[in-house]
């Protein structure tokens, strides 16, 4: 399967799977269409595009509890007035992840590593293509579409940068302490299902910071 034939692969109505060479265009498309989404556990390298010189991520640790599971089914609880929306993972936790470089000879090997390995219902996107994305410029369409609407962000607190940096006018932080290991976990899962309740009639994106909730991912 070459990089352009990749398409969604349907699990059922409000899942797929899907991994997509260019991202930044597809989740592009899906903002101006005014489709809710959500994506997670961002390989590390995506973020080095925001990483303040003297910060640094927390440790990716090799265990990790499922926060998109206990998220999809709070939110599930919701109803059914946001049925685009889009529970996101990569491959961040697999075996030598980091390691595969992006390139179109690796491209069969992501994903079939990411089909083999991800639980079904859920939607895989490779940080290596992020990467990818982010180094030729393609993640810039990301960025645009992002002003169009509300954007939340989880994480460390030096992701509000990110309201000047990539000049979004609707932008709020929902801040989770690195030191505290996993013990705000439910407070920010609360948190995160009262955002989203209110925001609900509104086309809303979050982004979720992978290396810093690596003790509760």
């Amino acid at each position: 399967m070459t990089a352009s034939a990749w398409q969604p692969v349907r699990l059922s109505e409000r899942h797929r799977l899907a991994v997509f060479p260019t991202p930044a265009a597809y989740f592009a498309d899906r903002i101006r269409h005014q489709q809710y989404f959500s994506y997670a556990r961002f390989n590390r390298t995506f973020w080095e595009a925001f990483r303040p010189v003297a910060g640094g991520d927390a440790s990716v640790r090799p265990e990790r509890a499922d926060l998109l599971r206990d998220l999809a089914e709070r939110i599930g609880r919701l109803g059914d007035d946001d049925p685009n929306l889009f529970v996101a993972t990569s491959h961040l936790r697999y075996p030598n992840s980091d390691r595969i470089e992006a390139g179109s000879q690796h491209d069969d090997e992501i994903l079939s590593l990411i089909e083999a390995t991800l639980p079904a219902g859920y939607v895989a996107h490779d940080g290596q293509l992020f990467k990818r994305a982010t180094i030729d410029g393609r993640i810039r369409a990301l960025y645009e579409a992002l002003r169009s609407v509300r954007v939340v962000a989880v994480g460390p607190a030096w992701l509000a940068t990110l309201k000047d940096r990539l000049k979004l006018p609707r932008f709020g932080l929902r801040p989770v302490d690195g030191t505290r290991g996993g013990e705000d976990r439910q407070q920010v899962l609360a948190a995160l299902e009262q955002d989203h309740a209110r925001l609900c009639g509104e086309p809303t994106a979050y982004l979720f910071h992978a290396d810093l909730l690596s003790p509760w991912l």
